[in-house]
């Protein structure tokens, strides 16, 4: 809504985002979209539909469609389905 929000943030947050999204970065929290060009997060896990660029987490999984790219986790596991 273009407000700016002060203040702290209690519990977990997680993102949706209902439509294709051409970049997507994300420190520590589950990232949920549907087509993405490239997308990483820190220790967050990612579900998508198709990579069509690259993907990377730190500590968190992927869950996704088609990988156009590539895509990295250090401890995170890596599933794909069409």
């Amino acid at each position: 809504d273009g407000v700016k929000q002060d203040g702290s943030l209690v519990g977990d947050i997680n993102i949706t985002v209902e439509w294709d999204v051409e970049r997507l970065e994300n420190s520590c929290w589950t990232v949920k979209a549907h087509n993405v060009g490239s997308i990483s997060t820190q220790s967050g896990d990612v579900e998508c539909g198709d990579v069509t660029g690259a993907g990377s987490t730190m500590g968190g999984d992927i869950d996704c469609g088609k990988i156009g790219g590539n895509v990295s986790t250090m401890s995170g596991d890596i599933m794909t389905h069409k």
